[in-house]
């Protein structure tokens, strides 16, 4: 099935079209795509359309871009459990969207799609923009809409995934490494935050949540960790997320009250990147925020779920995983759909092998590759002082102080 060729742009420029996801995560790792992309086409007009304000507000100060445009979808609500009638007619008013999502990019004259949402939504979108040339990783429902249809490696990261798209045409692609810049104003804005917290102690970045109840590790162990972490390291714990997280954040600043921050209402998603590189370690579950710290340079350490692990894990060198074994008794559908429909907080249910000693212990070891000493400069207007060497002494906890024990 092929779509009519477009009139040429009056600017002469040829225009792309790349299709991506809402999602945190999916935008970071996108980065990379978007890259290899504009090095292929560089004289091309590059448009980037996505659902929510999520790929705008991280993606603003991204150079591979000309624009991003909003994609505006009906709202989604869990159809799992629905009737077939109420899941039938949540599908057709997705196809209907995406038809007028596509009727409405026609006058943009798209020469090229490239789909990094793998959906038939977004293959039907480009097909009814009247975009030639489309290309997308194949699956039965979407293959038949579709110019160039590449195959899925089972196992392979999602960047390497989408650069594929690319490889497929024979075009030269680079080694996926992540990137993720952010301007002068938002590290400004950061670092005023940042100047309130003690100076000279470790800046731990926590995740404890995500959109996948999979993800989830237990809020008990979480706690301990966060209070031996001050108490062992000197750290000071930063939070940043959504008001969803509000409850969960809670429990967290209360194991070490004064030494967690939650930043959540003063950083905004596009300050994101300008806050990870002001802090030492990313600690967490997997989630979007972990891909975001992996773009800033930053080390990490994550809780895995071994079955995502190979896709999703971070990009670059110094990251460390931690995986757990697979959730036998919750793999069964309609036990999965019961649990996933539940608003309450699912703490461990895929993670739950993993002791708070193998997260201590991952952590303790990439702490002790951060630099412990740091020169002070004592130089004023009319005369210069020598410099003065300040050592952080990490002091262990008196022999007298019983430690609470560990959540098994």
């Amino acid at each position: 099935m092929t779509a009519a060729v477009p009139r040429p742009r009056a600017d002469g420029r040829e225009r792309i079209l790349v299709v991506g996801s809402p999602y945190v995560g999916d935008t970071v790792i996108a980065v990379p795509f978007l890259r290899n992309l504009r090095q292929a086409f560089p004289d091309h007009a590059i448009d980037l359309l996505a659902e929510g304000r999520i790929p705008a507000e991280l993606l603003h100060a991204c150079p591979h871009l000309d624009a991003i445009l909003p994609w505006e979808r009906p709202a989604k609500r869990r159809l799992a459990a629905a009737p077939a009638e109420v899941r039938g007619r949540g599908t057709l008013a997705a196809l209907a969207n995406a038809l007028a999502c596509g009727a409405a990019l026609r006058s943009r004259h798209y020469t090229r799609a490239y789909l990094l949402k793998r959906s038939p939504s977004a293959a039907l979108l480009a097909l009814r923009a009247g975009i030639p040339h489309r290309i997308g990783h194949a699956s039965s429902l979407v293959r038949p809409l579709l110019t160039r249809a590449v195959p899925v490696v089972p196992g392979r990261h999602r960047i390497d995934s989408w650069l594929d798209l690319l490889s497929s045409e024979g075009r030269p692609v680079d080694d996926g490494r992540l990137e993720l810049p952010c301007d002068a104003a938002s590290i400004a804005h950061v670092d005023r935050l940042l100047a309130t917290l003690p100076a000279g102690r470790p800046r731990v970045f926590l995740a404890v949540t995500a959109s996948n109840w999979r993800r989830q590790w237990p809020l008990d162990r979480w706690a301990a960790v966060v209070r031996l972490l001050v108490a062992e390291r000197g750290c000071e714990i930063v939070l940043c997320g959504s008001e969803a997280d509000r409850a969960v954040h809670t429990v967290v600043r209360e194991a070490a009250p004064g030494h967690v921050h939650d930043l959540s209402a003063a950083v905004p998603i596009r300050e994101l990147s300008a806050l990870m590189s002001r802090t030492d370690l990313f600690l967490g579950v997997e989630s979007g925020l972990m891909h975001v710290a992996a773009a800033c340079g930053m080390p990490t350490v994550t809780l895995f779920d071994p079955r995502t692990e190979p896709e999703w894990r971070a990009r670059g060198s110094g990251h460390v995983t931690i995986s757990a074994a697979p959730d036998q008794d919750v793999r069964s559908g309609r036990r999965e759909r019961a649990i996933a429909a539940d608003a309450t907080w699912l703490a461990g249910r895929a993670l739950a092998a993993i002791p708070v000693t193998a997260v201590l212990d991952r952590v303790r070891a990439a702490l002790a590759t951060r630099p412990t000493m740091r020169t002070l400069d004592l130089r004023t207007d009319r005369v210069a002082a020598p410099r003065v060497m300040v050592v952080e002494r990490r002091l262990a906890p008196s022999r007298a102080q019983t430690p609470e024990p560990l959540p098994e």
